[in-house]
């Protein structure tokens, strides 16, 4: 079965949201190059 969603080595797509803490815009290509985790979630 192949599997979907983003793998080890993968560009992951450029979104960009809003930073809670300081309000501004921050993008996934701020961080090409370097490692990052990020945290979201849902409630519904």
């Amino acid at each position: 079965m192949p599997s979907s969603g983003v793998q080890i080595g993968d560009i992951v797509p450029d979104i960009s949201l809003v930073d809670i803490e300081t309000g501004e815009a921050v993008a996934t290509s701020d961080f090409l190059g370097r490692r990052a985790i990020f945290f979201m979630w849902a409630s519904w």
